[in-house]
């Protein structure tokens, strides 16, 4: 009987397909044992230090420069597709590099990843049931996770940069919405990939808000969960340099918003537009009759 190989942490980067793909697209990458650094490949990123790092072990992968940060699986995917990146995951647990850990936060990533769920259309009838039509499931890339229940909603940057997911489980659950590891929430306007460079925009409170109004023929974006207006999306609307409404739900969150957004916004031209019901349960009359009343209707119309 053969005595066992005991391969020590360091020969890591020596043994797996990982690791051939990472120098032949990424160049040098320096470290030891699980912990390694290279140049950070965000192409926002204009880095110099080699700021970007990943522990192999734990599955996860962080930029200490940009803020990117994520499951291993979510970064090679982003790049190879969900089916490769999991056979280099895979591989790496086979070979007893990947933890049970880290292999759990490959798994959390693939519930997310596009290229492994059924497109939204034609088998989602909440879609459906809230009005959607199958051109904005298409044009927003919505997917369906069949196992969670859950409608999958893919999150870009201004520049149309994948940055995570978002989900939103169809069970009448205390805890709705979830996010995909890493997802820079307080860096991200949704929508801002599809906005049309001339039209003043809307701010709303939430993804579907925003893809209501799209499906409406309005230029919107909308905050990615939690209760306050971030420093960094007030940010991203400043650089538009356009006029901004918000619309925010009639209700205690979207109170909140208003009251945040009113603090953060006081320095650019903006205008609160009331809203007595909540936007994504507006008919299209209704959306139409409530931006007339305020004489925007023209205004905010999306030049398509």
């Amino acid at each position: 009987m053969e005595p066992t190989k005991i391969v020590e942490p360091a020969k890591i980067m020596e043994l797996t397909k990982f690791e051939a793909w990472i120098k032949d697209n990424f160049g040098t990458v320096n470290g030891q044992g699980d912990e390694y650094t290279m140049l950070c490949p965000n192409p926002k990123h204009n880095d110099t230090q080699a700021s970007f790092g990943f522990n192999v072990r734990k599955g996860v992968f962080n930029c200490f420069g940009c803020g990117w940060s994520g499951s291993l699986f979510e970064f090679v995917a982003r790049y190879l597709g969900g089916y490769q990146a999991g056979q280099m995951m895979s591989e790496l647990k086979k070979k007893g590099f990947l933890s049970e850990n880290g292999l759990k936060n490959s798994i959390s990533s693939m519930i997310f990843m596009p290229d492994t769920l059924p497109p939204a259309t034609g088998r989602n009838d909440y879609l459906y049931a809230r009005g959607f039509s199958d051109e904005t499931i298409k044009v927003w890339n919505l997917r369906t996770n069949l196992a969670l229940r859950a409608v999958i909603i893919p999150v870009y940057d201004e520049a149309n940069v994948l940055v995570g997911y978002r989900g939103r489980r169809l069970l009448d659950l205390d805890s709705r919405y979830f996010s995909s590891l890493g997802l820079p929430s307080n860096r991200i306007l949704f929508g801002l990939n599809h906005d049309d460079g001339k039209t003043a925009i809307i701010l709303t409170e939430g993804e579907f808000d925003c893809m209501w109004l799209w499906q409406h023929g309005y230029n919107a974006c909308s905050l990615l969960g939690g209760n306050n207006v971030a420093w960094e999306q007030m940010h991203l609307i400043n650089k538009l340099e356009r006029d901004v409404y918000t619309v925010f739900d009639a209700d205690e969150a979207g109170n909140r918003y208003r009251n945040a957004a009113k603090h953060k916004l006081k320095n650019l031209q903006y205008q609160f537009v009331p809203c007595k019901h909540d936007v994504q349960e507006m008919t299209k009359y209704e959306i139409r009759r409530m931006f007339c009343h305020h004489r925007l209707n023209t205004k905010l119309k999306r030049s398509d």
